[in-house]
């Protein structure tokens, strides 16, 4: 699960990032779609180590570039451990360890509101 997941998150977050990188959209400089979606959803991101912006663009660069990454697993009432919806990912940039974990539900909410405010 941890494969699939982890290459399906790799995938979806290097194609948001070659759109947002040949966008030719031109936004008033005082206003961010992707700002505005990332903000629109509670407890995406949590750093754990290091600095790391609050963005949609900054947490695909994480996962696209982690060293190593994990599902979060919590055990249930019952003993029996599962996967929490979250990651957790780490890597170094600029010779500066970081690790963060994402909440991939609002996580992917937030990519559903930037991609439609790009429609709008």
């Amino acid at each position: 699960m941890e494969y699939t997941i982890s290459n399906n998150l790799i995938s979806l977050c290097t194609k948001l990032r070659i759109l947002q990188d040949t966008s030719e959209h031109e936004w008033n400089p005082d206003y961010s779609p992707e700002k505005e979606a990332f903000e629109e959803h509670e407890n995406i991101l949590f750093v754990i180590d290091g600095h790391v912006k609050d963005s949609i663009r900054e947490c695909c660069n994480k996962i696209i570039h982690a060293l190593s990454f994990e599902l979060t697993k919590k055990t249930g009432k019952n003993g029996i451990k599962y996967w929490d919806g979250s990651i957790i990912a780490s890597g170094v940039q600029n010779k500066k360890n970081w690790k963060i974990k994402i909440d991939l539900f609002p996580f992917c909410q937030s990519i559903k509101s930037y991609l439609s405010l790009l429609r709008a």
